[in-house]
């Protein structure tokens, strides 16, 4: 939802606002999410950047140190594989 308020020199302030919900409708503002799985990120460990991963190979994404990211996209399989629906 984008509304103006038009102000006193002529100019204008457009305020922009949007609730994120979840797929079941619940509200994120102010509470956050509690993620489904928990992954630690070892000290010492870089996270892989979206520019990095576009010139790795599959072998070299699965030989990443980056388990955060690993684990994502093992879940994200497993959940596009199940007929379940989501989770919040």
């Amino acid at each position: 939802m984008l509304q103006q308020f038009n102000l006193s020199d002529g100019s204008a302030m457009l305020l922009a606002i949007q609730e994120w919900l979840t797929p079941k409708g619940n509200a994120i503002w102010h509470q956050g999410l509690a993620p489904d799985v928990e992954v630690s990120l070892e000290p010492g460990t870089f996270m892989l950047l979206p520019r990095e991963l576009e010139s790795m190979s599959a072998e070299e994404f699965r030989a990443s140190t980056d388990t955060q990211l690993l684990r994502a996209v093992e879940v994200v399989g497993e959940r596009a594989l199940s007929t379940d629906t989501p989770t919040d």
